[in-house]
């Protein structure tokens, strides 16, 4: 996160460009992830990006209320009213295990973040079920492993995924 937030910023750091950028962290949760957009607002923001879906009914009317231009990103939504910039991860998920199961692999493991408050990545595994039910088969909860990114890329969470990396899980 530290670097996303220092590639965001580089652009903006000599002394012709006046912004100041404000980045709230809700851990997945919706009730956090409307407290700090209400506390953007509040401040005064330019505009808003998104990451995902807004939970809290009416938040993104507020912000259309203010003339606050945001965008919603990593994520789409068909037929959407709301600005947004990612792609369709179910349909992404199956293409890519479609892709998989043409190449003649049938237990697919699967290393992902928890589903709660997260559509991103309920949509994943949405899109990895239907392409498997295609071919008669389903997710193989034996080779699924639902880690916290953060431990993940520090290593501390590691060590849940070694029999999928290894190829250890039994068939």
């Amino acid at each position: 996160m530290a670097e996303a937030c220092n590639r965001a910023t580089s652009p903006t750091r000599s002394p012709a460009h006046d912004i100041t950028l404000l980045i709230g962290c809700s851990d997945y949760d919706p009730k956090q992830a409307a407290t700090e957009i209400r506390a953007m607002l509040a401040r005064g923001v330019d505009a808003l990006a998104i990451l995902g879906e807004v939970a809290e009914p009416g938040l993104l009317d507020l912000i259309r209320s203010r003339r606050v231009p945001y965008l919603l990103t990593y994520g789409f939504t068909p037929n959407s009213i709301h600005p947004s910039v990612g792609f369709d991860n179910r349909a992404a998920f199956h293409v890519i295990t479609r892709h998989l199961l043409a190449l003649g692999h049938t237990a697919i493991g699967l290393i992902l973040q928890p589903t709660v408050n997260n559509e991103r990545v309920t949509a994943r595994l949405a899109g990895m079920r239907d392409a498997l039910a295609e071919d008669g088969l389903g997710l193989r909860l034996n080779i699924c492993v639902r880690v916290n990114m953060e431990l993940l890329r520090d290593g501390e969470d590691l060590g849940r995924c070694s029999p999928i990396l290894s190829g250890s899980q039994p068939r």
